[in-house]
């Protein structure tokens, strides 16, 4: 399973002397897709500065070869390795120190990890802590353990000690540096009014730090607000699903403890709802049932710090069974079973016509995100949707195999899949893209309009829309965002062929984002923006930069979208340009 390792040199100039140390970078690949040493690959860190791509490569056989080309202050290291005509990609954050792991996986081909976790049905598969994935629960004789996999080695353990007691239709969510599996029922079928923490450090659940809910509840929901804290969301509070929950239950990492009070309600209760976090920081819930078993068919929209309940929609797919997940350019996809159609609902609710899938639906999963463009398992072939053509295309090629893509599903980063392969008993993985916060985009920061944005609603004609030969259409109420980067420090330049141009936004984790220009003054054929620190500035065609009347938190990374200044003259932005004014 392992790749031989090359080690960087990192040079240190805090000493008279020049110190110069090693911190190998090692390559894995699961034994069951290897790639041997003759496989050439090129080594990219990123971080908040631009970086130029590597111009060279190194054979994988090439132990102890230094990689000069691998800036130490990275903060993800990208590899890319090629054999034939078969490639492997890369992904993993660098630490501050040690060595740098990255699992490497075929690109757009199931690739399996090694060590069978043995028969279970019903468990939970989540992305816990940093690059780790954590599946639990479930049912089986005897009680399936809890397993964990290292997603920058592929290692999969077991948990020891493990949940205590094994529990069924419990939440996983992310929880400090670990997990938080929360409520649910016993195997016995006793309901759980606590949350149980899993520790790496420990590599099992820490026993001294179960945590009270305020209320026993199961088959809920949970999603992590960008501040850390869990909330679980609706379920029932008796094993039968009669005594559904209203209420939102917030567990705080740092305090160690669970609280109701002073936090949203569901205008319905539900069991078993769909949510999902937006781009926007709001939580979107939908779906589920009522005391009797009837599908709920409205849609609730929480705001970003679980204070308040914001609105209430009808869904437009009514009661048909359906899968959703949050779009990086704002909104969320949904594709509905029954007839096979798709649904955007956009960033301010309005939900777009409907569209058809490619292929027949037999059991629906959604899953990833990198470039606007979630991946759809339809039962029998994947497909990818393209934000702007409103249309899924198949891209992945099975090669005659076919998975079993269950509902035990997750996705570490925007660009992977990772699953429970019922008939393999072991965690599937599909590396698809890797696309992340720090990513370049091409030379001089310039986005590509078509590939490199999506858009938060449904594109229309004055809404939002993209066409080659003329640009990137906005609105007032249709924006388009940069997918997959997200910034600190950042230079900004936008170039629109209409007066008024284009207003630039930058999108933190709150449904209110800076909008610029923010003087009363109207955007012209080109507006730049420059943040840096808690600064922001703008010129507008030239002249001389205003300072924003709002300021943005050191350390909040933002996304960078643009928007339409005038319903009645949308904007057409012609060119973007990005950079990071950071040094390596």
């Amino acid at each position: 399973m392992l790749l031989p390792a090359l080690a960087v040199s990192l040079a240190a100039a805090c000493h008279k002397d020049t110190v110069v140390t090693s911190r190998p970078v090692i390559a894995w690949v699961p034994a069951s897709c290897p790639v041997d040493g003759n496989g050439y690959a090129t080594y990219t860190a990123l971080g908040d500065y631009d970086e130029a791509p590597p111009q060279t490569g190194h054979l994988l056989s090439a132990v102890g070869t230094n990689l000069p080309e691998v800036d130490t202050n990275g903060r993800e290291l990208v590899i890319a390795a090629a054999e034939g005509i078969t490639n492997w990609e890369g992904l993993a954050p660098m630490p501050g120190g040690g060595d740098v792991n990255v699992l490497v996986l075929p690109h757009q081909s199931p690739c399996p990890l090694s060590g069978g976790l043995g028969p279970r049905n019903g468990s939970i598969v989540a992305p816990i802590g940093e690059s780790r994935v954590m599946i639990t629960g479930g049912s089986a004789s005897p009680v399936p353990p809890t397993f964990v996999a290292d997603l920058t080695t592929g290692a999969v353990t077991q948990v020891k000690p493990d949940l205590q007691p094994p529990r069924l239709d419990a939440t996983v969510t992310p929880f400090g540096d670990g997990a938080l599996v929360a409520g649910g029922m016993s195997d016995s079928g006793i309901m759980r009014n606590d949350a149980q923490v899993y520790s790496p450090a420990l590599g099992g659940f820490d026993t001294t730090r179960t945590i009270a809910l305020s209320e026993p509840r199961t088959n809920h929901a949970a999603v992590v607000l960008a501040d850390g804290r869990t909330v679980l969301i609706g379920g029932s509070a008796d094993p039968g699903g009669k005594m559904l929950l209203n209420t939102l239950d917030v567990v705080d990492p740092t305090t160690m403890s669970a609280q109701e009070e002073g936090f949203a309600t569901l205008v319905t209760a539900r069991l078993d709802p769909v949510v999902v976090r937006l781009a926007s920081g709001e939580i979107l819930v939908a779906g589920g049932k009522d005391s009797t078993g009837t599908p709920v068919q409205t849609m609730e929209w929480i705001s970003y710090e679980a204070g308040t309940n914001e609105a209430q929609l009808a869904q437009m797919w009514g009661p048909s069974p359906f899968t959703m997940t949050a779009l990086e350019g704002g909104g969320a996809l949904v594709v509905e079973e029954t007839k096979g159609t798709t649904f955007v609902i956009g960033s301010i609710g309005a939900v777009g016509n409907p569209q058809a899938v490619l292929g027949s639906l037999t059991n629906p999963v959604l899953f990833g995100g990198a470039g606007g463009a979630p991946v759809l398992w339809t039962g029998s072939l994947f497909v990818r949707w393209d934000p702007w053509n409103k249309v899924w295309s198949e891209f992945v090629t099975l090669g005659g195999v076919v998975p079993s893509v269950a509902s035990a599903i997750a996705s570490p980063d925007p660009g992977l899949g990772i699953w429970f392969d019922a008939a393999r008993q072991q965690l599937v993985t599909l590396r698809f893209d890797t696309h992340n916060a720090y990513s370049a985009l091409l030379p001089g920061g310039s986005v590509d309009l078509g590939n490199d944005t999506s858009p938060d609603e449904m594109p229309a004609a004055n809404v939002v829309s993209f066409e080659p030969d003329t640009g990137l259409t906005v609105t007032p109420v249709g924006q388009a965002f940069v997918t997959d980067r997200t910034y600190e420090d950042v230079s900004v330049h936008v170039t629109s062929s209409t007066t008024p141009g284009a207003c630039v936004v930058l999108r933190s984790a709150n449904p209110q984002p800076l909008v610029l220009p923010d003087d009363g003054s109207t955007p012209g054929t080109t507006l730049d923006v420059k943040r840096t620190g808690a600064t922001v500035s703008f010129s507008v065609d030239g002249k001389p930069f205003v300072t924003s009347k709002t300021a943005i938190a050191v350390g909040t990374r933002v996304s960078v979208g643009v928007r339409g200044f005038s319903q009645t003259s949308p904007a057409v932005v012609t060119g973007m340009r990005i950079t990071r004014p950071g040094t390596p």
